[in-house]
C-alpha cells in the first residue's frame, strides 16, 4: 500500500512539473512576440501604395505616351491640406498632378498623356531592358504643403518617395503577368515641389 502511494506521488510531482514546464514555455513564447515583435508605431505614419496600373508607356520620336494609375494610402490629413505628385522614369520627370486632400486615408493618383521628352543613353538601355520583361521603374514623388506638425524643425516640407516596379498591362497583348507588389513610401524633408519643370 506504501508502494502504490509513492507510486502516486511520484505520478503527482511528474504531473504539476510537466504541467509547470508547460507554462513556462508558454510564458516565454508571450514574452518572445511581445519583445521582438512589437506593434510598428511608425506604421500609422506611413505612405504605401497598394495599386498600380499601367497600360501605356510607349516612348518614339522624343515624346512619352503614358497612361498609369495608382492607389495609395496614408495619413493625409496630417501633412496638409493639398497634395502634388509627381511621376519620373529613372530620375526623368513626365507628369504631375495636384489634387485636394481626401475625406478618407486613400487617394488615387491618375497621369494619363504624352510629355515631348529626351531619354538620355542611361534612360533609353533602362527602357530597352523593361520593354523587354514588361516591367517598368517609376517612381511618384509626392508632396504636400506643409503644416506645422508636419514640418521638421528646419521647416522643411515632408516628401514621400515612392520606388516601384509597376507591370505593364495594356490591350494590345503586350501585358506582364507578373503582379504589382504593395510598396512603402521612403519620406524625405526638403524643399523643393512636385511640379513639372
Amino acid at each position: 500500500m506504501a508502494q502504490l502511494n509513492h507510486r502516486t506521488q511520484t505520478k503527482l510531482i511528474d504531473f504539476l512539473l510537466l504541467f509547470l514546464l508547460i507554462i513556462a514555455v508558454i510564458i516565454g513564447i508571450i514574452c518572445f512576440r511581445m519583445y521582438f515583435f512589437q506593434p510598428d508605431k511608425t506604421s500609422e505614419n506611413e505612405f504605401v501604395v497598394t495599386k498600380a496600373t499601367l497600360s501605356q508607356f510607349t516612348y518614339t520620336n522624343n515624346n512619352l505616351q503614358y497612361n498609369i494609375a495608382f492607389n495609395i494610402k496614408g495619413p493625409f490629413h496630417t501633412y496638409g491640406n493639398n497634395v502634388e505628385a509627381l511621376a519620373m522614369y529613372h530620375n526623368v520627370s513626365f507628369a504631375s498632378t495636384k489634387l485636394p486632400i481626401p475625406s478618407i486615408d486613400e487617394l488615387s493618383i491618375t497621369f494619363n498623356g504624352q510629355q515631348g521628352m529626351s531619354f538620355g543613353g542611361d534612360q533609353t538601355s533602362e527602357l530597352n531592358r523593361d520593354k523587354s520583361i514588361n516591367i517598368y521603374h517609376i517612381t511618384m514623388k509626392v508632396c504636400f504643403m506643409a503644416n506645422t506638425a508636419s514640418s521638421n524643425t528646419n521647416g522643411k516640407k515632408p516628401i514621400f518617395y515612392c520606388d516601384m516596379h509597376v507591370p505593364l498591362n495594356s490591350n494590345n497583348g503586350t501585358s506582364s503577368s507578373a503582379i504589382f507588389p504593395a510598396t512603402l513610401c521612403d519620406l524625405h524633408y526638403g524643399d523643393e515641389g512636385c511640379s513639372l519643370h
